[in-house]
Formats: C-alpha cells, sequence, structure tokens
C-alpha cells in the first residue's frame, strides 16, 4: 500500500525535531511507541499520524519545527490553505514564522559538502562558522512582510550587515519565503562591498528555492545546497 503522505519530508522533520534524544525517549515525550516512531523515520509507515500526535512533535521539538510544518507534510493542509492563513487577520504563522526559515537552512545545511559550526549572534536568525578558514555566514530571515513594509524590512537587513563587523571572506544572506519579499530585496545595493546573497525557500516543504548572488567581491563560499524533498 502506498503512503498517503511525503514520508521523506515527514522523515526529516521527525529527524530534526528529535535532535539529539535516543529515539525511547523523543517517543515517550510525543505519547508513541519507540518502534512506531522508528518506523516513520525509517519510511516504513503507511499511515499518516494524528494532528494531535503531530501537536505533540511540534511542542517537543524545541522550537525546530512547528505544527504547520507537519500538518503541510502529513497533506492535512494544501497550499492553497497555507495562503488563506497567511492572508488572515488571525495568521497563526506569525509567532513561528522565522521558525521554518531557519528549520530549513538547518537541513540544507546538514547536506553541505563543507565543516561548519553554530555561533552565538544576537543580531541574526542564524550564523555559522566554516571550516577550516573560519568564515562567517550570517543569515537574516524576513517574516512576509506586507507590500508596504518591504522596505521598512530591507532597510533593517542592511542596518544588521552594515553594524557588523565583518571579513571581505565573510557572507550575508537574506532568507526569505516570499516572492515579493525576494524580486524586492534582489535590487542590486550602491555603495556596498560585501558578500551578500538572497535565498527563497519554501519552508513547508524544507526546500531551498533558488539563491541569487548580488555582491561577491572576494567569497570562497559555496552557495546553500539545493534540498529538494
Amino acid at each position: 500500500m502506498k503512503p498517503n503522505f511525503d514520508t521523506a519530508a515527514f522523515a526529516n522533520l521527525l529527524l530534526l525535531a528529535k535532535g539529539t534524544r535516543s529515539q525511547s525517549a523523543f517517543a515517550d515525550e510525543i505519547g508513541i511507541s519507540r518502534e512506531h516512531l522508528s518506523r516513520l523515520i525509517n519510511q516504513k509507515s503507511e499511515f499518516v499520524p494524528a494532528p494531535n500526535t503531530l501537536r505533540s512533535i511540534a511542542a517537543s521539538s524545541e522550537e525546530r519545527v512547528s505544527y504547520i510544518q507537519l500538518l503541510f507534510v502529513a497533506n492535512y493542509l494544501r497550499e492553497s490553505d497555507l495562503t488563506d492563513l497567511k492572508g488572515s487577520n488571525t495568521a497563526p504563522l506569525d509567532s513561528i514564522d522565522k521558525k521554518p526559515l531557519t528549520a530549513t537552512l538547518m537541513t540544507a545545511l546538514s547536506s553541505a559538502p563543507y565543516e561548519w559550526t553554530l555561533k552565538n549572534n544576537l543580531h541574526f536568525d542564524l550564523s555559522i562558522e566554516l571550516k577550516p578558514n573560519d568564515n562567517k555566514w550570517f543569515f537574516i530571515c524576513s517574516s512576509n512582510a506586507e507590500t508596504a513594509q518591504i522596505d521598512f524590512q530591507l532597510q533593517y537587513n542592511y542596518l544588521q550587515v552594515l553594524k557588523t563587523p565583518a571579513d571581505s571572506s565573510d557572507k550575508f544572506s537574506f532568507v526569505t519565503a516570499s516572492e515579493k519579499e525576494y524580486i524586492s530585496f534582489s535590487e542590486q545595493p550602491f555603495n556596498l562591498t560585501v558578500n551578500l546573497s538572497i535565498i527563497l525557500i519554501n519552508p513547508y516543504k524544507l526546500e531551498i528555492l533558488k539563491e541569487i548572488a548580488l555582491i561577491n567581491s572576494n567569497s570562497s563560499l559555496v552557495p546553500l545546497p539545493s534540498f529538494n524533498l
């Protein structure tokens, strides 16, 4: 029997949610058996988990995975449902907007052909250090601003770049799930010589759609790998 949901995407979300915990410990936290969890992770289960189980997974994920992501991958939500949610006045995505973005980046980086480590930086949503030259890569995730707020978001992004001490080999990326933001952000800036790229992602499929380099003055960094589930 063919599974009625995307088992590979769901397994990736489960692994992100589980983190460093054992399968037994995580299964106890989310209220399913270790055997059932193992089947889901190994893409051996034919049946999608119930919404209550998805909610438990999101609640136990230490904010690495959202309930909306799980609902989408499990086929409880469609693309049109996500559009309706984003456009509603009470959109539940507002409070978790950046978590799916950073989860998608972390998933893509996990398959990157270079070594890296996480770095703490309160001014960025994600920052890493690449080996062996200790180049830094800073990510700013935007929150799908309304059209009238895109310019403000872009000004904020550039302000963060200007405030950050960086070497010529360091890199900055603006990350968005909005096609409108991606287009607006992709305009070439003036009088700014840093390594800068714009990344468009689909956070509900953990998918990096495209990355454009705006400024690449002296970069040895490799763009994020495509991560299509």
